[in-house]
């Protein structure tokens, strides 16, 4: 997911930033540590500028973290997977400005800049643009049109990002004392986006749809009445059909209980006495059924299917 991150981010700087006022070319932003081999690249830009955007450390965010558990439904309702609320990561990026341009002659008076300014210019159209889009919706950059293999996590995400943290990154003069002894301090833009661990579905098989026990009057061991809990889903064409009434009667018609399902279509009948039963549903502009069912089923299956 990390790599799509960075895609993303070059897609951004690719087609909305402009180094110097002119077009960004795919040569002029790498991913790479800013090091010797980072600094012979840049001999074969001829004196374009270029745009160094590095990882450099990944953090847990704590402050996001959730215990909650993320299900999925198949089209009647059940919970047929759940897995736990991803984790987060912090995504640490330091981006770095880099010209070719010569100090001799720097003059601002007549807007002539050396490379050290060209540099500076860059940083703050990068901090600009990734400002105007906070947080990052790789949806949004990509404008939908995503390439082959991108994560179906990230594409539907809406990234939490910031821009030039206030405390600055902890560790910057031991980042550019690795980066080889020809290499000067140099300014960067620090960025930390913050992206969802993958996490793994784990199958959870259908609802439970019958409960049973012991009714036991008085707390007397004699005559314990077994009663049940029944539920299902009322379903119109394969969805759910939240909002139908279902009635729970006798064979001969007469009503006992009635009940509204929820938004996913459930209902529920509790403390029945195990016998035959019609239940019957309905909805508004969508159809009725009823079934005689044996409570309890054998098959754990009340669900109703309206139909016109």
């Amino acid at each position: 997911m990390i790599d799509n991150v960075d895609d993303t981010l070059y897609h951004l700087f690719r087609n909305r930033l402009k180094l110097l006022g002119s077009p960004v070319a795919p040569e002029q932003i790498r991913f790479q540590p800013p090091d010797a081999d980072w600094r012979a690249h840049l001999t074969h830009l001829h004196a374009k500028p270029a745009l160094n955007v590095y990882l450099v450390e990944m953090r847990e965010n704590r402050k996001l973290r959730s215990n909650e558990l993320e299900r999925e439904y198949d089209n009647g309702g059940h919970v047929v997977a759940q897995r736990r609320a991803p984790a987060r990561a912090d995504c640490h990026y330091l981006i770095t400005a880099w010209s070719s341009a010569s100090e001799d002659g720097t003059d601002p008076d007549v807007a002539t800049h050396g490379g050290t300014s060209e540099e500076h210019a860059i940083l703050h159209e990068v901090a600009s643009l990734l400002e105007a889009n906070l947080p990052l919706v790789p949806a949004d950059v990509w404008a939908g049109s995503f390439p082959a293999g991108f994560s179906a996590d990230l594409a539907v995400a809406v990234l939490p990002t910031t821009v030039l943290p206030v405390d600055g990154f902890p560790k910057y003069g031991e980042f550019w004392g690795t980066m080889g002894a020809a290499q000067p301090w140099k300014p960067a833009v620090y960025f930390v986006v913050t992206v969802p661990l993958s996490t793994t579905s784990r199958r959870t098989g259908p609802p439970v749809t019958t409960l049973s026990g012991e009714f036991l009057p008085g707390f007397s061991a004699n005559g314990a009445e077994t009663v049940i809990d029944v539920g299902g889903h009322v379903l119109y064409s394969g969805d759910a059909v939240g909002g139908a009434w279902v009635r729970l009667e006798t064979p001969a018609g007469d009503l006992l209980e009635s009940t509204i399902t929820d938004d996913k279509g459930r209902f529920k009948f509790k403390r029945i006495a195990a016998q035959t039963y019609v239940f019957r549903a309905g909805a508004t502009g969508v159809g009725a059924d009823e079934r005689q069912l044996v409570v309890p089923s054998p098959y754990g299956d009340y669900d109703l299917h309206l139909h016109t």
